[in-house]
């Protein structure tokens, strides 16, 4: 089995992980719990060229010389994944995560409903800028943003 046909096993199962690391069979993250993928336990060899089939030259080079390495990949299905290759303790290991390629709703990705509501205040209501703000509380009168920052002021 290669890298690509891991990746592609992971979506047919509906991973939202896959984890790849010696000394024990592929894992995916299914509804939260971690599952095996295959019974063949991952030996350091097939570890290190799954790495390699993950990464470009310039990815390869870095996780060589730093230890890790991340990288954007695309499977054919037009699944994304985000990519992290390290070596620890002289073993290759990586971790993909599926990026969504449906917008998620704030109920979907647990946003407190305390900042959903905030984000739905039309703009009129929202504070105003700290330019403004300046003039209506002395004690901020005196801040002074740091030069890196733009202060841009927000439209009615």
């Amino acid at each position: 089995m290669n890298a690509k046909e891991l990746m592609t096993l992971s979506i047919e199962v509906g991973a939202s992980d896959l984890h790849l690391n010696p000394g024990r069979p592929p894992v995916g993250r299914v509804d939260g719990k971690l599952v095996s993928l295959s019974t063949e336990v991952v030996d350091d060899a097939t570890a290190e060229r799954w790495c390699r089939e993950l990464c470009d030259d310039k990815h390869w080079d870095e996780l060589l010389e730093v230890g890790t390495t991340d990288i954007g990949l695309a499977h054919e299905s037009g699944t994304r994944f985000r990519v992290s290759c390290m070596k620890q303790r002289g073993r290759f290991g990586a971790v993909l995560r599926l990026i969504p390629s449906d917008l998620l709703t704030f109920d979907q990705i647990g946003l407190p409903d305390t900042v959903q509501q905030l984000l739905r205040r039309p703009l009129e209501k929202l504070p105003p800028h700290p330019q403004v703000m300046r003039l209506q509380l002395p004690w901020l009168a005196h801040f002074t943003p740091p030069p890196h920052r733009m202060w841009l002021p927000l439209s009615p």
